[in-house]
């Protein structure tokens, strides 16, 4: 099995959002706006609060982040 990068789990989130890329904090990941995002791009969806890559499968990254995109697009659709 695969394990989860960054890479991976951007090109993800790209599928969905391309203005935005996921990066990792001090303890959690978050989204944060990619260096092509227009200026008027709204502000990201909220963090995922897992320490390390290694915590969750690729899948459940996955839906991790398809959840944060969910709850995103209700507010800025």
């Amino acid at each position: 099995m695969k394990k989860p990068t960054l890479k991976t789990l951007n090109d993800h989130l790209h599928q969905t959002l391309q203005q935005y890329d996921m990066v990792k904090g001090e303890g959690y990941f978050y989204f944060c706006w990619s260096d092509n995002a227009p200026a008027d791009t709204p502000e990201p969806p909220e963090s995922i609060y897992v320490p390390a890559l290694n915590q969750m499968s690729i899948t459940e990254w996955e839906r991790s982040i398809d959840g944060q995109i969910d709850k995103w697009l209700e507010v800025h659709s």
